[in-house]
């Protein structure tokens, strides 16, 4: 699904890992994983970009969870939940 982000929240792991977050609605997509780079999904142009989002995600305590849309599921711990929520709040606040 391509559709144009408002304001999006990157975020990577000493792991390697990293994503870039919709708050609006939940979606996530992954652009790295253990380091090694994966296809991003994104289009831009001078005036905007979108992103082919892959997943949703969901943060309950120290769990991040994302649920692709293809199906699957996949629940992380250790994933820098507090700072990622503080950005989003901060993020909120703004607009």
């Amino acid at each position: 699904m391509h559709r144009h982000p408002g304001t999006v929240a990157l975020f990577s792991t000493d792991t390697g890992d990293a994503w870039v977050l919709d708050p609006e609605d939940s979606s996530a997509r992954c652009l790295a994983k253990d380091g090694k780079p994966l296809p991003h999904g994104m289009t831009e142009t001078p005036e905007r970009f979108a992103i082919e989002w892959t997943s949703y995600y969901r943060i309950d305590a120290e769990v991040m969870t994302f649920l692709e849309r293809s199906g699957g599921a996949r629940s992380v711990i250790g994933y820098p939940v507090m700072e990622i929520q503080r950005a989003i709040q901060r993020m909120h606040a703004v607009h």
